[in-house]
């Protein structure tokens, strides 16, 4: 049995290569992404680096197993998962370089180490020594800690993000379960290659687990338009093709596109994406932009800019009137969609006649 299991570490790791370049070849199929999901893509370049590594290492050196397990990517999949989600709430998150290098300081610490050892020859002193003795449980405590303090984040921010609560809750979970395995490869003596390579094999069936949830993110976006075509043509007592006076478009045209449109906001809530435009809508819609310029101006009579405003604003008051949602108004703001306070309260006064916190005031005191 044992004999088969580097056989199938190697499928394993070919596998994570292919689907990781499935996925950025997707990923570059479509423009415009948000901020969290440049952090995604980073993820996925990774998780790719991290398996081409393993592969190299294990053919081209096959006696020196340090090059293995002595590297420290493990360190770095929490940190990924957490920036994630901080940068899905707060899109300028990625601007505070102090806090992202904090994050990732260890990392880089001991992949200094790890170089360092490399360059000597993978002899025994005082890095290949502290990486042998506090690599594996600096791991484990790095992703356990990250594991909490993602789903903390995760339940606090409350995210509507539909298309990524999935992906959040499964990576969370093989980050955990990553954890449990990296204890067991922690107990196992690494010189005894077939023990290691049980756990080793599920850390990689992990990895592309997560390549796969990636994957089925990215495809998402790809077939939506598709499926909300396949949603209007189930539709029945559809309006007389009459045009509209002031629209190319016939009146079957407008409703036909109304609904895909509709079916794009409430599934996905994209309105959350401060990064939101008419191309971005366009690309999700299979509508090109000038017809959709003609949808929002005669079938819903207002503007794109405000119709997602209004959609945006719709959702804080949700949230405020929530007595569960602890949010402060800046966070509420970024998770509603807005790029700003300022520009927040501008739009929520011009919608409801009054300031968020006035209106969070009148929700308390009817409670």
């Amino acid at each position: 049995m044992f004999h088969i299991i580097p056989l199938l570490i190697n499928w394993c790791l070919i596998a994570i290569v292919t689907t990781g370049c499935v996925n950025l070849y997707i990923r570059f199929k479509i423009e415009r992404f948000s901020p969290y999901e440049n952090v995604i893509l980073i993820g996925t370049l990774f998780i790719d680096v991290h398996a081409l590594h393993v592969l190299l290492t294990m053919g081209l050196f096959p006696d020196r197993s340090f090059y293995d397990w002595g590297s420290p990517y493990g360190l770095l999949y929490g940190p990924l998962i957490y920036l994630t989600i901080k940068t899905s709430l707060f899109p300028t998150y990625l601007k505070k370089i102090g806090p992202i290098t904090l994050h990732i300081l260890p990392f880089l610490l001991y992949f200094i180490g790890y170089l360092i050892v490399i360059i000597q020859g993978s002899k025994p002193g005082f890095f290949y020594t502290m990486i042998r003795q506090t690599l594996y449980p600096a791991t484990i405590i790095s992703i356990f800690f990250y594991t909490g303090l993602n789903l903390y984040l995760y339940r606090k921010s409350d995210l509507k993000l539909v298309s990524l609560q999935d992906l959040f809750t499964s990576v969370s979970l093989s980050l955990f379960l990553a954890a449990l395995l990296i204890i067991a490869v922690t107990v196992v003596d690494h010189e005894n290659h077939s023990l290691y390579a049980i756990p080793r094999l599920m850390l990689y069936l992990l990895m592309l687990f997560g390549n796969s949830v990636i994957l089925k993110y990215y495809l998402e976006r790809l077939i939506l338009s598709t499926t909300s075509q396949k949603e209007y043509s189930k539709k029945k007592n559809v309006i007389p093709s009459v045009p509209y006076q002031k629209s190319g478009l016939s009146n079957e045209d407008l409703e036909q596109h109304s609904i895909i449109i509709k079916s794009i906001m409430e599934k996905q809530n994209i309105y959350l994406d401060p990064s939101l435009n008419l191309e971005k809508l366009a690309q999700l819609s299979g509508i090109s932009k000038h017809h959709l310029s003609q949808v929002f101006n005669v079938y819903f009579k207002t503007s794109f800019t405000d119709f997602i405003n209004q959609k945006r604003i719709e959702y804080a008051l949700l949230q405020i009137s929530d007595s569960a949602n602890q949010l402060s108004m800046e966070q509420l703001a970024f998770q509603s969609g807005f790029n700003s306070k300022v520009s927040f309260y501008r739009h929520f006064k011009e919608y409801s006649g009054i300031t968020p916190s006035a209106y969070k005031k009148q929700v308390q005191k009817n409670i």
